[in-house]
């Protein structure tokens, strides 16, 4: 009995270590753009010094949330983020799994051209346009369902505190 025992936990030990590889190997898709295609589109959007530019941004504020770090710290860890490669080994999985390499060939030729450039150009001012737009619309919207409601002027309960964290 003992024998049969170790053989059938030994055969679900077995089984299960195979169904646990087989749902880890990675599947590579024939139309897979390849890391040279996902680098040759990101050149061209520029993605680097966009996340450079939030990198840098993002900095201060995580100082505050680790205010016992020493400055040498935060010198290395600005330098190890301001390599290419940490920001490739995050975007290019990212990209890969959303696009075929037809379609970062196709993004990429769009990218190259003039009015391809001026849109990379053109989008922080516009998305920082739109942000704007739309906070000023959300308020025009919640003063407005405020007064309807009879509820206490915004001014009296906006704590701008919590978004700023």
């Amino acid at each position: 009995m003992r024998f049969w025992l170790l053989v059938l936990f030994l055969s679900m030990l077995v089984l299960s270590t195979m169904a646990v590889s087989q749902s880890m190997k990675v599947v590579t898709r024939a139309d897979e753009p390849t890391d040279a295609e996902i680098r040759e589109l990101i050149r061209a959007l520029d993605d680097f010094s966009a996340f450079q530019s939030v990198f840098a941004h993002q900095i201060p504020k995580t100082k505050r949330a680790f205010p016992d770090y020493p400055q040498e710290f935060w010198d290395k860890y600005s330098h190890f983020m301001d390599s290419d490669s940490a920001f490739l080994e995050i975007v290019v999985p990212l990209y890969r799994h959303h696009f075929t390499s037809k379609e970062v060939k196709e993004i990429t030729k769009f990218y190259k051209t003039k009015t391809g450039q001026k849109l990379v150009k053109e989008i922080p001012s516009l998305t920082q346009e739109t942000s704007k737009a739309i906070v000023e619309m959300q308020m025009r919207k919640m003063e407005d369902l405020v007064r309807r409601m009879g509820l206490p002027p915004i001014g009296a309960s906006y704590r701008p505190e919590t978004f700023e964290k």
